[in-house]
C-alpha cells in the first residue's frame, strides 16, 4: 500500500478558525501556526480516511 496525505483548507483567508480536511493512510501530527508565530493546539491524526477539523485561530 502507498502512503498518500491530503490536506484542504478553507475558508481561506480565515478570520477566527479554519477548516481543515485529511485524508491519510498513515499517522500525522498537524501543527498550526498564527501569524505571531504562535502554536495554536495541535492534533494528531492516527489512520483514518478521512477527518475534518476545526482550529480556532483567533484570541
Amino acid at each position: 500500500m502507498s502512503e498518500f496525505i491530503i490536506i484542504s483548507l478553507y475558508p481561506n483567508p480565515a478570520h477566527s478558525s479554519v477548516n481543515f480536511i485529511i485524508k491519510t493512510n498513515e499517522n500525522l501530527v498537524l501543527n498550526v501556526f498564527d501569524t505571531a508565530g504562535k502554536l495554536v493546539p495541535s492534533t494528531e491524526y492516527t489512520e483514518q480516511a478521512e477527518t475534518e477539523q476545526t482550529v480556532q485561530v483567533q484570541d
